[in-house]
């Protein structure tokens, strides 16, 4: 896999992007007055939100950390920033730092994006920065489970995450708390690929 990279925004401009998501289909943005902090992980500190990891993602993006160590000399696992780059003739992909919020209704912290990454790095035992978001106005999606019981799969399986009862499990519900992250992906004319 070739890589190359296109675009580094700073840490200003990702906090501005991120405080643009809206919850799905709705005009609320729970990370209009967030507070944004980048720090290292501690993973006995947080909380994974899905029920698996895929296999082949896990491969993937060994392999692009490596590339990127290799070619550009930078960690993917220490982003500070959203960065765009081109992994084939026509492939943009637009990444960023692994998402954690503080959910106030489970009192702890939880992955919301980048679990992939996160799975790879404790696997590995290696250091890695995430966005550890405060405030959120909104309930966090999921709710949060031990990282024994997220599997390692080759495919996806049946129950992926754990919906809040009452509050978005049912299928006219299901996504009424997901939080919208086109924006981190929007604003480059270059991105085709969702963050990862």
């Amino acid at each position: 896999m070739k890589i190359k990279l296109l675009e580094k925004t700073s840490f200003g401009e990702l906090c501005s992007l991120l405080r643009k998501v809206k919850l799905r289909n709705q005009e609320i943005f729970p990370y209009k007055e967030a507070e944004i902090v980048l720090k290292k992980v501690d993973f006995s500190q947080i909380y994974p939100s899905a029920t698996y990891v895929l296999e082949r993602n896990l491969i993937f993006l060994a392999d692009l950390r490596n590339r990127f160590l290799k070619i550009c000399q930078m960690d993917i696992f220490k982003l500070w920033n959203r960065i765009i780059f081109q992994t084939g003739k026509k492939d943009f992909v637009s990444m960023i730092p692994p998402i954690i919020e503080y959910s106030e209704e489970d009192d702890c912290f939880v992955i919301l994006d980048g679990l992939h990454r996160l799975m790879l790095a404790r696997l590995r035992r290696l250091d890695i920065f995430a966005l550890y978001l405060y405030n959120v106005k909104s309930c966090f999606p999921s709710i949060p489970i031990g990282w024994k019981d997220v599997k390692i799969s080759t495919q996806v399986p049946q129950i992926k995450r754990y919906c809040r009862p009452g509050i978005n499990d049912s299928e006219s519900n299901r996504y009424v708390l997901h939080r919208d992250l086109f924006p981190l992906t929007s604003n480059s004319s270059r991105v085709s690929s969702p963050v990862i």
